[in-house]
C-alpha cells in the first residue's frame, strides 16, 4: 500500500503583497491620519517579520548572536524592511551580507511612513535609546543607513538625539544615505504646484480635485523640500563622524546628461549630493559615490552598490564572499575623488 504523499507547504508566489507590505502603502497615504487614531503601530524593531520589544530579556531571545557593532536599517517611503532583502533572495540583504563581512549585527527598522520626518525622528531617536541601553552585550559602535525618505528620518533621529545628549548618539561612528533626497523631491515639489493650481482655479469641481490632492500624507509632504523640521529650516548633518552619500543613476554613465538630469528616476544627483547648501559643505566629496546604471528602486538591494556600503564603514570595498551579480554588461561607478571603476551591471 502506498504512503500518501506529505503535505506540500504553500509558497507565497513571488512579488505577491503581505499585509505588512499593503499597511506600508496606506500609511504613505494617510499614515498621519491613522496615527492621530490610534490606528497604525509605533515605530518597531523587526526581526524575522516579527515586531522586537526593545527590553533585555527580548533582545537576548531575538539577537542570540548579538555583537558590539550593531547596523540600524531604516526603509524608504510605503515600504517595509522588506525592501532590503534581494529579489528572489530573501534571506539575503545588505544586513546579512555586513554582518558576514564586518560583524555589524542588523538591526531593521519599521515605521509610519504617512507621519512627520520630525515625528519619525523622534520615535527613532527614543527606540535607540532603548536599544543601547537594552542590547545583549555592551555596544562599541552604531551605523545608521537610511535608504530615501529613512535618509532623513536618520537625519533627524540624530539631530533629536543630540539635542537631548542621548547616549546613542556618542556611539555613531557612520551614517550611510542612498538615494536620499536631502534637497527635496521634484515629484512631490510638482504636485504641490499641481494642486495649489487645482484649488485655485475658479471652478467647484477642480477646487474638489485640489482639495482631495492635498490630503497627501504629512511624510510625503515633507519630501518636498526634505523638511526635518515643520518650518522647513536645514538641519546640519553632525560634525561629528563620517557621512556617506551613495547615489544611483538610470544612465550606466553617472556622467551623462540624462544621469544629471534625472538621477535614479526619483532623487536628482543634486538633491542626493547636497553637495553644498547655503555656503555649507554637507558631505565631503571622497565620501559621495555614485553608481551607474541604478535606479531608486534598486539602491536597496544591488550587488553592485553593496560594496560602497561596506566601503563607507571599514574602509574596503571587496566583501569576504562577493555576491552574485546578474548581467554581464559593464557600468561605471564614480567616487568622490573622481576616479572610475567597471563593474557588472545589475
Amino acid at each position: 500500500m502506498s504512503r500518501p504523499a506529505p503535505p506540500h507547504r504553500r509558497r507565497r508566489p513571488r512579488g505577491k503583497a503581505t499585509l505588512p507590505d499593503l499597511m506600508a502603502v496606506l500609511q504613505a497615504s494617510v499614515g498621519d491620519r491613522l496615527h492621530a487614531a490610534g490606528l497604525a503601530a509605533e515605530t518597531r524593531i523587526i526581526q524575522a517579520g516579527r515586531p522586537v520589544d526593545p527590553s533585555p530579556a527580548t533582545l537576548r531571545k531575538a539577537f542570540p548572536r548579538a555583537r558590539r557593532r550593531i547596523a540600524v536599517w531604516v526603509h524608504g517611503l510605503g515600504v517595509t524592511e522588506s525592501v532590503w532583502s534581494f529579489r528572489g533572495r530573501r534571506r539575503t540583504s545588505y544586513g546579512a551580507m555586513l554582518e558576514r563581512d564586518a560583524g555589524f549585527t542588523p538591526v531593521f527598522l519599521r515605521y509610519n511612513t504617512g507621519r512627520s520626518i520630525q515625528e519619525n525622528g523622534a520615535a527613532a531617536d527614543a527606540l535607540l535609546g532603548r536599544l543601547e541601553a537594552s542590547w545583549p552585550v555592551r555596544p562599541s559602535e552604531i551605523a545608521l543607513i537610511g535608504y530615501s525618505m529613512g535618509g532623513l528620518v536618520v537625519r533627524s533621529a540624530l539631530q533629536q538625539g543630540i539635542a537631548r545628549s542621548a547616549p546613542w548618539v556618542r556611539l555613531v561612528r557612520h551614517t550611510v544615505h542612498l538615494g536620499v533626497p536631502h534637497l527635496g523631491a521634484p515629484l512631490e515639489r510638482a504636485g504641490r504646484v499641481g494642486t495649489s493650481l487645482l484649488r485655485s482655479l475658479p471652478n467647484p469641481w477642480t477646487r474638489l480635485i485640489g482639495r482631495v490632492a492635498d490630503l497627501r500624507s504629512a511624510g510625503v509632504k515633507d519630501l518636498a523640500g526634505g523638511d526635518l523640521v515643520p518650518d522647513g529650516a536645514w538641519v546640519p548633518l553632525p560634525l561629528e563622524g563620517m557621512h556617506h552619500a551613495i547615489i544611483g543613476t538610470l544612465h550606466r554613465d553617472p556622467h551623462h546628461v540624462l544621469s544629471w538630469l534625472l538621477g535614479d528616476g526619483v532623487v536628482p544627483i543634486a538633491s542626493a549630493r547636497a553637495r553644498h547648501y547655503r555656503g555649507a559643505e554637507v558631505f565631503r566629496p571622497e565620501r559621495v559615490t555614485i553608481v551607474g546604471g541604478i535606479g531608486h528602486l534598486g539602491l536597496p538591494r544591488s550587488a553592485r552598490v553593496y560594496p560602497a556600503i561596506l566601503g563607507a564603514l571599514t574602509g574596503r570595498r571587496r566583501p569576504a564572499h562577493p555576491p552574485a551579480a546578474q548581467g554581464g554588461r559593464r557600468a561605471s561607478t564614480l567616487s568622490g575623488t573622481g576616479r572610475r571603476g567597471s563593474v557588472n551591471r545589475r
